[in-house]
């Protein structure tokens, strides 16, 4: 056994040797600046650390002290043990105590003596050239020998002196603790020394170890020396530690319900003759089996219950009350050991808390037998014992068949062991049984369930190729696609952008029926629009799902899901043949197609499977044009998209640009400016050899470069997250592709590919870039490039089209450039249904009333598309328009101003000129009137109206030097204020007004009394709505709104209080505006003497701008009807007498102000 006294003194010398390690490093470190400040930090914080440790070692040699005896000796006198050697006393506890150390130097001193002493020994022996470890030896070895000639010179036969109480401290005295020769052995100091190993190389093997060598220092010390290695201890292990086999469970019981033994019931057998305890009392069990028999622990309570009164105190939260004279007798009596009642205090007080105890009496004769005890032994339910009360708790005997005596006494003990026995069997045979029996349970349920599963598979497998025949029979059929004859045409909405209202151009053909199909019901206004453009009514209705299903659900999919909603759509179509056109390829068209008998508008499913990833796109423009970008194969890892964009790189000197494609869609890219090292080398690549280009340090440098800037120099436009963009690079995987130079233009191009017939080219537009690679609006046709080249190109990937059967509308995308002076057209990107994407076509086809020409790729004249124009604030669409009527701008004539399905912070926007010169300096005029005269943005730089202007200022500046425009693409990274879009059309939010442009914006009733009126019949008629009407949809009022506006800020739901809020200030601005002009015009008047009149011509003109600005005003809107609190259904009031001479004196102002802004403002 190890001398504890040895362990802590080798504790002590770690720590010292440490500090002083450490104190020579920082002494080297700052050998060249003592006057550094952090030199006095870092020493400070040295040995804070230190006395930190020699204070827990201190607890540490109190507790073992404490444990070996009842009493911490106080005043004492050197007490001899007889028959034990001295080398068993402990060494660090005999020494005499250490000279006082000098104090340390003012600027190093401390709150603490210990730090400021420790820090000056450090100093000392530092100078002196000797370590702590070194000075500790002499110390102890002038203890030995100061103990030594001590106990030789007062022998062994001292006699130990009583102890009184301690009146006052003598910190001269020296004190010490005998300890138990069992309990300490002490190693000789003449050791035998370890070798070292050798550090330099771990492989080396350790210095022999001999058998001496393990016994004095053992096998862990050797194996954390490294003199054993971890495999070879099992070898000096072996034949001292034996393990026993294990057995997972218990043998077998026989399950023989057989008696294993007979008992015996003979008297004649009789051996043993019991001897009642009196000859009067017969003999009886001592206790009953039923009953509880107290724990021997206990007996000393049930001895102590006869005393006449125990001595106690009380404890409330833990804590004694030592103002109490029991506490304080209990201390007074016992003061010779408190430092060890204080210990057991403090684990009754950890006790108290744990277990919730406020109040509680201790019983003094258990706490003091307690204390005679090591505290780390005693356990909780020791600790209760303590407690006088309810909280004492007795430990019950489970023993059974002992405590019998008498005559009957062995057969009652058989029979309690015979049943006990015969209950375990039993036990373990059920236990058995429902094992099995859980067994087959469970594979019997597995085997149904599967048998289940298969049989639903196999079905719906079955069904599903019987729907894939029927739909592959329908597509196949010659005589599927009639466009001469009558048919539906159904076209599914999943977006909120005004675009959407150009699906009304598919109604050009006499002979379509359109039907529109929408998550929730159109707004009032958008469905009022779309009717106004439709010349018979029947050609138009408008369906929503029947059953409550969930917002992420696809279109594709709730229609396939709802069964009365086909039902509804084939009793509109009355046996005409229908049409889905889709806006995406998914399985759900499929069984819509097949129960419908419809036909469908796009490819199957099998057919555009795997053309969602880049590289099967480029696989098919490669069939008909043969110079491509150069591109790698497909990445899904960092180290290789590095390396490809290196080697690239390197091998093309000449690209400015790399594309990174994924497979979702998302795209970024790499400026070669960027890379200093790769411009370093094209500006030498003259003197350069193909041998120097392919040298591998270069290209690893490289490499390095660009794995470490990667995050840094990868650019994506605004709608894309740059860490979105790099989760889908590595988990779907993509590309490396050389992007275009000297870009002039990117034209794209829509085909409408028909079940049979050739392909056929729906429309051409110019896109226009609001920074680098971002489009935010297109021109219609497109007009930079040759219309016959580019239709050239578009026509050759027509036919592939037809013979790959991709039915439908598809789009593709080219790049126009300048390459060594010859104009190159090459193909980028290929969609297939792309119905989204061609809605900017239809939109400016419907709105403009033109119509695109295939043999001249014209349509006669040039419209600008802006599918999402978010204003600077939400603002009606009624007060927008006559804002830009009042400003100049020529609304419903050559720019016309669409509402959103959704929002009101974002509106569409058509304008339309016979050149594209005119149509580039009319859009830009309207952009400077919306952003100086609509909207003041002095105050708000950052708005995207000044975004859209230096975007068309691109196009302006090429128009102004007169050669035309030559160049649509905008190559310069802006910084672009993003404002988030809300993509599902869940609810609406919109109010329904009447104006002069039928659809555009529209007034509420005229008087508080008719829209009572109205909103009455207006509720009764909703409760029968499905049942009379078919095309009329009512208006919802949304819930749910845009989550921030365009100034970044968050949005609050809307209601009909904020609407009247909203709607009173904007008739205060108008009178605000009213006002200033009524005072400008006054100021105009002619100047007379006081009290002179003014002409009644004068006063007529102010009254009549009164009159005009009144007639502009805005009504209050119709109440919200009481039976709907969650939905506002609104009707237009019918026209009357009143409602026209309104209509008609509103005409007549808005003329005049037309003609006056003319006058006032230079011509188009």
């Amino acid at each position: 056994m190890i001398d504890p006294n040895f362990i802590h003194q080798r504790d002590v010398t770690n720590i010292l040797t440490d500090l002083q390690k450490e104190v020579n490093k920082v002494k080297e470190k700052y050998a060249a600046n003592p006057d550094d400040p952090n030199l006095a930090i870092e020493l400070q914080q040295l040995i804070d650390n230190a006395d930190r440790d020699l204070r827990l070692k201190t607890q540490a040699i109190v507790r073992s002290r404490l444990s070996q005896s009842r009493i911490l000796p106080i005043n004492y006198k050197p007490i001899p043990i007889p028959e034990v050697s001295p080398r068993a006393q402990s060494v660090a506890a005999n020494h005499p105590p250490l000279p006082p150390l000098p104090p340390a130097p003012p600027g190093q001193q401390s709150t603490h003596s210990t730090h400021t002493s420790l820090h000056h020994t450090i100093q000392n022996s530092t100078g002196q050239n000797a370590t702590m470890a070194q000075q500790l030896r002499r110390r102890n070895k002038s203890s030995n020998d100061t103990y030594n000639n001590h106990n030789s010179n007062d022998g062994a036969s001292t006699i130990a002196q009583p102890i009184p109480p301690m009146v006052h401290e003598k910190p001269q005295r020296k004190t010490t603790t005998p300890v138990k020769q069992s309990r300490a052995r002490r190693i000789l100091p003449t050791k035998e020394r370890l070798p070292q190993i050798d550090k330099h190389d771990p492989l080396a093997p350790p210095p022999p170890v001999n058998e001496s060598m393990i016994n004095t220092y053992g096998l862990q010390q050797l194996n954390e020396a490294g003199l054993i290695k971890n495999n070879d201890i099992n070898q000096h292990l072996s034949g001292i530690v034996t393990v026993a086999p294990f057995v997972s469970d218990l043998p077998p019981v026989p399950l023989s319900m057989s008696p294993n033994y007979i008992l015996d019931n003979n008297p004649d057998h009789l051996e043993m003759e019991l001897k009642p305890k009196s000859p009067s009392i017969p003999p009886t069990p001592i206790a009953d089996e039923a009953e509880d028999k107290i724990d021997e622990g206990d007996e000393y309570d049930e001895e102590r219950s006869n005393e006449p009164k125990k001595r106690s105190f009380m404890l409330y939260n833990g804590e004694p009350d030592e103002d109490s004279i029991d506490f304080m007798t209990f201390k007074r009596m016992n003061s010779n050991i408190w430092e060890i009642l204080e210990v057991f205090l403090s684990l009754l007080r950890k006790l108290c808390e744990e277990r919730g105890i406020r109040k509680v009496a201790i019983d003094c004769h258990i706490l003091l037998d307690l204390s005679q005890m090591d505290p780390d032994e005693v356990s909780s339910e020791r600790l209760m014992r303590c407690f006088i009360g309810t909280y004492r708790t007795k430990k019950r005997s489970k023993k059974v068949g002992f405590g019998f005596i008498g005559k009957d006494a062995d057969k009652k003990a058989a029979i309690v062991i015979q049943s006990i026995f015969r209950g375990f069997t039993a036990r373990r045979l059920v236990r058995f049984i429902k094992k099995d029996s859980s067994a087959a349970r469970t594979i019997q349920r597995w085997y149904r369930t599967n048998i289940d599963t298969l049989q639903f598979r196999t079905e719906m497998r079955k069904i599903k190729l019987d729907r894939q025949e029927q739909f592959e029979e329908l597509q196949g059929a010659t005589d599927g696609w009639i466009p001469t004859q009558p048919h539906v045409l159904l076209h599914i909405i999943n977006s909120h952008l005004p675009t959407e209202l150009g699906r009304i151009a598919a109604l050009k053909n006499d002979q379509v029926t359109l039907i529109i199909f929408s998550r929730a019901p159109l707004p009032t206004i958008i469905s009022d629009y779309l009717k106004s453009n439709v010349p018979v009514q029947e050609m138009l209705s408008f369906v929503v799902p029947r059953q409550r299903l969930p917002y992420t659900l696809p279109m594709e999919d709730v229609l396939a899901s709802d069964k009365r909603l086909m039902e509804r759509i084939e009793d509109i179509a009355k046996g005409k043949p229908i049409y889905v056109v889709p806006n995406s390829v998914r399985d759900a068209l499929v069984e819509v197609a097949a129960n419908m008998d419809a036909f469908l508008l796009s490819p199957m499913p099998s057919i555009v499977d795997g053309y969602d990833k880049i590289m099967k796109k480029r696989e098919f423009l490669g069939k008909c044009c043969k110079n491509l970008f150069k591109a790698s194969e497909e990445i899904h890892e960092r180290e290789i998209l590095c390396k490809e964009l290196t080697n690239l790189s390197i091998n093309n000197l000449k690209t400015q640009q790399w594309f990174i494609r994924t497979n979702t869609g998302t795209f970024g890219w790499i400026d070669t400016s960027d890379l200093l090292l790769l411009e370093k080398l094209k500006k030498n690549a003259d003197v350069l050899t193909p041998a120097d280009l392919e040298d591998q340090t270069f290209r690893d440098l490289l490499n390095q470069n660009i794995s470490k800037d990667l995050n840094v120099i990868t650019n994506t436009i605004s709608t894309i997250d740059k860490n979105q963009f790099f989760e889908d690079l590595w988990q779907k995987g993509a590309i490396i592709e050389a992007a275009p130079q000297n870009v002039v233009s990117r034209p794209s191009v829509s085909f409408f590919i028909p079940p049979k017939g050739d392909a056929e080219i729906t429309g051409t537009w110019e896109n226009l870039f609001i920074s680098e690679f971002e489009v935010f609006a297109t021109i219609h046709p497109a007009f930079v490039v040759d219309q016959m080249k580019l239709k050239k190109h578009a026509m050759k990937y027509g036919n592939e089209l037809v013979i790959g059967k991709f039915t439908g509308t598809c789009v593709m995308d080219f790049w126009a450039s300048n390459h060594s002076n010859k104009d190159r057209i090459t193909p980028d990107n290929i969609s297939f249904t792309a119905t989204q994407r061609a809605l900017p076509q239809m939109l400016s086809e419907s709105t403009c009333k033109l119509h695109f020409d295939v043999n001249t790729m014209k349509m006669g004249k040039y419209t600008y598309v802006q599918d999402r124009l978010v204003l600077p604030e939400e603002m009606p669409s009624n007060v927008f328009l006559r804002k830009c009527k009042m400003a100049g701008i020529k609304v419903d004539q050559n720019v016309f101003f669409l509402p959103d399905l959704q929002e009101e912070i974002t509106i569409g926007m058509v304008a339309v000129a016979n050149t594209p010169e005119e149509l580039v300096n009319l859009v830009y005029e309207t952009m400077c009137i919306l952003s100086e005269s609509v909207f003041d943005l002095k105050e708000d730089p950052s708005a995207l109206l000044f975004s859209y202007c230096t975007a068309i200022e691109h196009l302006k500046s090429q128009v102004d030097t007169g050669y035309g425009i030559k160049n649509s693409v905008l190559m310069k990274k802006m910084k672009i204020k993003v404002v988030p879009d809300q993509i599902h059309p869940i609810l609406y939010k919109f109010g329904k007004r009447i104006t002069d442009s039928p659809g555009i914006a529209f007034n509420p009733p005229h008087s508080e009394e008719e829209a009572e009126m109205e909103a009455q019949d207006f509720a009764n008629e909703v409760k029968i709505q499905n049942i009379l009407s078919e095309n009329e949809i009512p208006l919802r009022r949304s819930l749910l709104t845009t989550p921030t506006d365009a100034k970044g800020r968050e949005r609050k739901l809307m209601t009909p209080s904020d609407d009247e809020d909203r709607v009173s200030k904007i008739e205060k601005e108008i009178q605000e505006e009213i006002d200033e002009q009524s005072k400008k015009e006054r100021d105009d008047l002619p100047e007379g003497p006081a009290g002179a009149d003014i002409p009644d011509g004068n006063l007529t003109n102010i009254e009549n701008t009164k009159e005009e600005h009144k007639d502009n005003e805005i009504p209050p809107e119709a109440p919200t009807p009481a039976d709907t609190p969650d939905q506002t259904f609104e009707q237009p009031a019918e026209p009357n007498n009143e409602q026209e001479k309104i209509d008609s004196n509103e005409e007549a102002n808005n003329d005049k102000l037309a003609k006056e802004n003319e006058t006032s403002q230079p011509t188009e």
